[in-house]
């Protein structure tokens, strides 16, 4: 009998040699080293029995045990592991790695048998043959090792397999597993034959091992059932981020990975083998090869694409389904149309714009050319002369609030507006904007009122020319389009409380006139709009008074909001938060205003530097008409020279122009400022042209000038600036 034993020990060591040799040429795969593990622990253990069973003497036979137990440490719980993997099934990577450390701390006994932990009694015996064997009664630590790297990964590999089974409905796959499972089975079997001593003097369970863990490796080799190429490929699939369905030629399920499971949620409740028409959400045209299928899933976008493989008889094997995420790409595409739809809206707006604005400037310019003419055909008609004059003067305003309108919502659009705050009264800016509407509120017989009753603080610290013009824009538009008796007003509250210093004020115009519709409401505090009426197209106007004051509401950290309908009229409401003056600062306005007060412009000289002759002749009648003394200059280089050969004092102030051929106005401002004489270089230096962006305003600060004055001349305002300097 020993003689049989130990010919099969070199069958099984033959067999594991000729594994191993196969494991060798495969590609590295992690179950390829699983399995190159478990065929050298087995072949450890072989030899090592195959020692035990030659030994001589009980001494050299315990050493072969040793040998034997270290090599079959760890065989079983690799080949749990190896056994999870081909499956397709993740491991208990916890629990596996757990029995590894039991494993790993309790070999040490194996060599020591510390207080009899592993090995309680050791006998050597002869059987009725006289083959001299070990008798060993094992002690409390071989059960921990038994179990631990043993029974249990066996148990695992057993439920595995059942459930891979279960799974699956494939039957050549199940066929696979039905077989590993057999050959899985024999080792286990012996080894419960020899531990219930069913098998006395002869341990089968390392030869059967290594043929068992043999058959395995060369079945799967040969059958091509196990391919370490495949693995990678299923490897790559499942890192893959688009979902990679395989059919049949009868399009059953055959194979998914991971992201096509996260598509289709309901993929994994399916058995493979089943066919791909009774999956949720699957369509028939996700197999046509010809035309891609897209699809939406819980919001997602995808897009299928089939594709038929083909073996090398031309026959039809089956079918790849790659599924895209299209959900990005789809978001991408639809902000491109919708950013082009916005340049073709705003393209539109624009001509239509040009288009308006054509039709705007000439109709003040027909009126100026015509009651030109006309004035010049009648000089002897002193009060036809008058009208016609009048009619000109309010045709150039409007011609001027078109342009300034243009040019404002330009620099604001370019983010060249910048706050410019200041002491000032809203009791003032009510009395402006009062004055300022008042002519077109009696043209009209509007009733008009003002309400500011409810403001407690009065003096503020804002930027005063920018919120009036929010509040003039508001009640020019509420007078544009309230009919004839109609009723406007404005009102001002200040809300209680808030931040110590600050103020929260509330602005709201409120009318009878013609309304918005809900449609237009949407729109109109965009650039350009005006809302297609009979009424609103018979009233002048850019579409830019609204957008204007938003976008200012918007720097100044306020809102603006609209209640509004067709024929009902129209509320403005605005709300924001303004600087409370200091009293100290408003005491020191007051003394300072009353000490400036009856002043005025006798004996005072200006020197006017302009380079247009027409410009200069209107800049010199005006200033004359209010006293001053005038001297020109046509240029910088000119401006310079008679500032050169003045004496101090001769001229009180310089009115500059900016665009001039040989010297522009901030060259001529900063050769005047770096002349030697101290007096002649601190003359108060205006710049007096068009350029009136709040960059232009800042560089002619920064060169030298002290203040700034728009062309065509508002002469209230010239007033006013000549004022602070000759007064």
């Amino acid at each position: 009998m020993v003689n049989f034993v130990i010919g099969l020990e070199f069958f099984g060591i033959c067999l594991t040699f000729i594994a191993l040799l196969l494991l060798l040429n495969g590609e590295g795969a992690k179950e390829q080293k699983l399995l190159l593990i478990i065929m050298c622990g087995s072949l450890v253990q072989n030899v090592g029995y195959l020692l035990e069973l030659t030994a001589p003497t009980v001494e050299a036979a315990m050493t072969a045990i040793t040998v034997e137990n270290v090599g079959s440490a760890f065989v079983a719980l690799c080949y749990c592991w190896f056994i999870y993997i081909y499956c397709y099934i993740t491991p208990p990577k916890t629990l596996l790695r757990v029995l590894f450390a039991i494993s790993f701390f309790a070999l040490p006994s194996v060599f020591f048998n510390w207080h009899g932990l592993f090995y309680q009694d050791v006998r050597w015996l002869a059987d009725a043959d006289g083959f001299y064997h070990v008798s060993i009664t094992y002690g409390p630590l071989y059960v921990v090792f038994l179990f631990s790297r043993i029974i249990i990964p066996y148990i695992l590999c057993i439920y595995t397999l059942l459930r891979a089974i279960h799974e699956r409905s494939d039957r050549q796959v199940n066929r696979q597993y039905f077989t590993i499972l057999g050959i899985s089975t024999l080792p286990a079997l012996m080894l419960m034959a020899y531990v219930l001593k069913i098998v006395k003097v002869f341990d089968l369970t390392p030869v059967t091992l290594a043929i068992s863990m043999s058959m395995v490796v060369i079945v799967v080799w040969s059958r091509r059932n196990y391919d370490f190429r495949h693995l990678a490929a299923e490897k790559v699939l499942e890192s893959l981020g688009d979902g990679v369905i395989a059919l049949d030629d009868h399009d059953r399920l055959v194979s998914y990975n991971r992201a096509a499971a996260d598509i289709f949620t309901h993929l994994p409740d399916h058995k493979l083998g089943e066919n791909i028409r009774v999956l949720e959400d699957f369509r028939e045209d996700m197999l046509n090869e010809d035309i891609p299928w897209s699809f939406s899933i819980n919001g997602q976008h995808y897009e299928s694409h089939s594709k038929h493989i083909i073996d090398e008889n031309g026959k039809i094997q089956g079918c790849v389904i790659l599924i895209l995420d299209m959900t990005d790409i789809k978001a991408y595409i639809n902000e491109i149309k919708r950013v082009r739809r916005q340049a073709e809206k705003a393209s539109i707006a624009k001509s239509e714009f040009l288009a308006n604005m054509s039709h705007e400037i000439r109709t003040p310019m027909n009126a100026i050319i015509g009651f030109a003419e006309l004035a010049l055909q009648n000089e002897g008609d002193k009060e036809r002369v008058h009208d016609y004059l009048g009619k000109i003067k309010t045709s150039s305003g409007h011609l001027l609030s078109l342009l300034n309108d243009i040019l404002y919502m330009s620099s604001i659009e370019s983010g060249k507006i910048h706050l410019e705050p200041e002491n000032c009264s809203l009791s003032d800016i009510f009395h402006d904007l009062e004055i300022t509407v008042q002519s077109q509120v009696q043209e009209k017989r509007q009733k008009l009122s003002m309400n500011i009753s409810r403001v407690t603080d009065m003096d503020i610290f804002c930027d005063k020319s920018r919120l009036s013009l929010v509040l003039l824009n508001l009640l020019s538009n509420a007078i544009k389009f309230t009919p004839e008796e109609g009723e406007i007003s404005i009102t001002a509250v200040q809300e209680e409380g808030g931040q110590e210093g600050y103020g929260s004020y509330e602005f709201k115009v409120k009318d009878t006139g013609i309304g918005m519709s809900p449609e237009f409401v949407k729109h109109v505090f965009e650039p350009f709009e005006r809302e297609r009426t009979s009424t609103v197209s018979k009233t002048q106007g850019t579409g830019l008074g609204m957008p204007i004051a938003k976008r200012i509401i918007d720097i100044m950290g306020g809102t603006i909001e609209v209640d509004t309908a067709p024929e009902k009229g129209t509320e403005y409401t605005v709300r924001v938060r303004l600087k409370v003056q200091e009293k100290e600062s408003l005491q020191e306005e007051l003394t300072q205003e009353s000490g400036e007060e009856g002043q005025g412009f006798q004996g005072k000289r200006i020197l006017l530097v302009e380079d247009n002759e027409l410009n200069r002749e209107i800049a010199m009648e005006i200033l004359k008409e209010y006293g001053l003394e005038v001297e020109e200059a046509e240029d910088g280089t000119v401006a310079v020279q008679m500032m050169a050969d003045s004496q101090p004092g001769y001229y009180d102030l310089i009115l500059m122009d900016i665009q001039m051929p040989l010297m522009n106005g901030y060259e001529a401002a900063r050769a005047i400022r770096g002349m030697e004489n101290e007096e002649l270089a601190n003359i108060p230096i205006i710049a007096l042209t068009a350029n009136v962006s709040d960059k232009d305003k800042q560089e002619a600060l920064e060169s030298g000038m002290n203040g700034h004055a728009a062309k065509p001349i508002d002469v209230c305002k010239l007033m006013m600036t000549l004022e602070k300097f000759l007064g």
